[in-house]
């Protein structure tokens, strides 16, 4: 992972263990409901799911990000106990929701405890799970591309040939290009249509 110093904008970099981070934490089952009691304000939620993290927002500032994202849990409110849209409430009340979700999720936001080598300024990084998603997935569909342009540059195969094939094998025929021990193009037979996995 990458953050950079509040203070002297260095560039830190560092490494942990997805397993490592998510030990110990459980996330709550999807169909769990709960309730809570802000004020005058009776709010009705469900857990953060994973594709509330990936399902796409317009351009907004971090708050309204934050809030949007809040919105998406919020089941139904009432205000006095008579039903309310969620435009009525007030900021404290979004906040207040924030909090809850991270106190019944603690993996909905992991915080990292950062210190800068250059000039030692200390501060909390978080780890925004929907952006660390999304840079997982752009990193795997590029891998897959340079495999599918390997392979098809290689070996003459086309695209949904290539993708029939199981990851390992890929992986596989990858390799014996790279190490030069693929055979050459002229005597290697065209695959079927659909190549088993």
């Amino acid at each position: 992972m990458i953050d950079r110093c509040r203070h002297c904008a260095e560039t830190i970099e560092f490494t942990i263990a997805t397993e490592a981070m998510l030990e110990g934490l459980r996330p709550p089952p999807p169909e769990d409901r709960r309730t809570l009691r802000f004020q005058d304000w009776t709010l009705h939620l469900r857990p953060l799911c994973p594709l509330d993290w990936i399902e796409p927002m317009p351009d907004s500032s971090p708050e309204e990000h934050g809030r949007r994202l809040m919105a998406r849990t919020l089941l139904a409110c009432d205000l006095n106990q008579t039903p309310a849209a969620p435009s009525d409430l007030p900021e404290p009340a979004w906040e207040a929701i924030a909090r809850f979700q991270h106190e019944w999720d603690p993996a909905a936001e992991m915080l990292f405890q950062l210190r800068c080598p250059a000039c030692q300024n200390s501060w909390e990084s978080s780890l925004d799970p929907g952006a660390y998603l999304w840079l997982e997935l752009a990193g795997q569909a590029r891998i897959l591309q340079t495999q599918v342009h390997t392979l098809a540059s290689a070996y003459g195969w086309g695209e949904s040939e290539i993708l029939a094939l199981s990851a390992k094998r890929r992986a596989a025929y990858v390799v014996r290009i790279i190490n030069g021990t693929s055979p050459a193009l002229t005597t290697l037979p065209r695959p079927a249509r659909q190549i088993p996995a």
